[in-house]
């Protein structure tokens, strides 16, 4: 989030970046994701979710949004410092 404010020149000052921050432990999938998600679940598809989240934060969005057993596993790239989308170098 700071690298992309910088990079935006966006004024990022402590207090936008809590409001931030409390918006995304707060973040729920659309309505319509859940029905989509099971009937692909359950036709077999194994399902991994990825995300520019730390693992609490995903794990808030997964539980906020219903999304519990839908994805194995969840995979974070908080975990190896790369986000996507990862410039080529």
């Amino acid at each position: 989030m700071v690298f992309a404010a910088k990079m935006l020149k966006l004024d990022l000052s402590p207090e936008k970046r809590k409001q931030l921050m409390q918006a995304y432990l707060e973040i729920k999938a659309w309505p319509d994701a859940l029905p989509a998600l099971k009937s692909l679940r359950d036709a077999g598809i194994k399902m991994a979710l990825l995300f520019n989240f730390t693992a609490t934060m995903l794990d808030t969005a997964v539980k906020n949004s219903g999304l519990e057993g839908i994805f194995k596993p969840h995979l974070t790239t908080d975990k190896v410092r790369a986000y996507k989308p990862l410039a080529a170098t």
